[in-house]
């Protein structure tokens, strides 16, 4: 190796200035490479790995919180929500309904109660004489919008005989019922005077189809 080193000294030495710079140049061109290879280009592979890894990293952590925002918008979606609020709507138009059935039938009198009712303010008033009653079918009346009746409207038809002045107080006696009743379609005709027939009918609302009484 000595001797190499000699025979390669010897050569140098008989290189002239210009030769020896070359020579220098290429030598420090050749350990540069060399030092590229080994130690910068691994370097360089490195970064441009772990540049990849980040914007992989990146792009899965963006598809991730995509997938949670997804996820918890569907988790707030209530496919039933329409459904539930046409249900509250209609239940609390029925509530409303109700309360409006209950503030006028609290006021009348019950079908079942009129006839009776009817007969004693009759029997107060002597001289006016029941010729004719007669009990009609109930009617349904519609208040809300949905199927079915929410009232019943029974009706009495009346006919009585009497002076004027008798049906007058009968029919104030009728009124003046601390629960109500309505009339209707009401003629009083002369027959044989002082004496008149009185044609009447007198309702009553309730939410019960029941027949109502007749009198006793």
């Amino acid at each position: 190796m000595k001797d190499k080193w000699q025979v390669l000294s010897l050569k140098l030495n008989e290189l002239s200035v210009r030769e020896r710079g070359i020579v220098f140049a290429t030598v420090l061109i050749v350990l540069y490479m060399l030092f590229q290879l080994l130690a910068f280009d691994p370097l360089i592979a490195e970064r441009k790995r772990l540049a990849k890894l980040e914007a992989d990293i990146k792009a899965q952590t963006l598809k991730i919180n995509a997938d949670i925002a997804q996820i918890i918008a569907e988790s707030k979606f209530d496919p039933n929500k329409k459904t539930r609020e046409q249900i509250e709507q209609q239940r609390a138009r029925s509530s409303e309904y109700q309360q409006q059935i209950k503030s006028i039938t609290d006021k009348l009198i019950e079908p079942e109660q009129m006839s009776d009712v009817l007969a004693s303010l009759l029997n107060k008033e002597s001289g006016l004489k029941l010729t004719s009653v007669k009990t009609q079918s109930a009617v349904p009346i519609k208040i809300g919008s949905e199927a079915g009746a929410d009232l019943y409207q029974h009706t009495i038809k009346l006919k009585l005989t009497g002076k004027y002045d008798q049906v007058q107080r009968y029919l104030s006696r009728v009124e003046a019922l601390p629960e109500k009743v309505f009339w209707q379609n009401l003629v009083y005709q002369m027959k044989d005077y002082p004496v008149g027939q009185l044609s009447l009918e007198v309702y009553t609302l309730s939410t019960s189809e029941d027949l109502i009484g007749v009198y006793q």
